[in-house]
C-alpha cells in the first residue's frame, strides 16, 4: 500500500491555488488514511501509556517523575515512569531526542489529539 504524502493531497486537492480550506481537507484526508494504521498502534495501550502520551501531546518532553507532573496526567508512581518511557520508546511511538521525549510521527500526534478525550 502507497502512503499519500501531505504535499501530494495538498496538490491534489487545490489545483491552480493552495487556500487554508484545501490544505486543511488535505491534512483531515492524510489523518483518516492512517488512522486504522494508528489505532493498531494504540488498541493495546494501557491507561498510563494514553496518559503518558498525552503529556508529550500537551508538550510535556521532561520531568515526568515530577509529583505535579505525575499527578496531573496520572502517571502512577515514580518507578512507573522509567517503564512507560522505555515501552514507548519500544513500540516506536516517541522518541529520545537531546531536548526530551516526542512523538515522532507528527500525524499520529494529530490522530492522537483528535481521539484522546481531555
Amino acid at each position: 500500500m502507497q502512503k499519500t504524502t501531505l504535499s501530494y493531497s495538498v496538490l491534489l486537492l487545490s489545483g491552480d491555488a493552495v487556500t487554508e480550506e484545501s490544505f486543511s481537507r488535505a491534512v483531515d484526508d492524510l489523518v483518516a488514511q492512517n488512522s486504522n494504521a494508528f489505532i493498531e498502534q494504540t488498541q493495546a495501550l494501557t491507561t498510563y501509556q494514553l496518559n503518558f502520551l498525552r503529556a508529550i501531546i500537551d508538550g510535556v518532553s521532561s520531568g515526568f517523575g515530577e509529583t505535579p507532573v505525575r499527578d496531573q496526567y496520572n502517571l502512577g508512581s515514580a518507578s512507573n515512569i522509567t517503564r512507560l518511557k522505555q515501552s514507548m520508546i519500544d513500540k516506536e511511538l516517541v522518541e529520545l531526542t537531546p531536548k526530551g521525549l516526542i512523538l515522532g510521527d507528527p500525524v499520529l500526534k494529530l490522530w492522537l489529539k483528535r481521539v484522546i478525550s481531555y
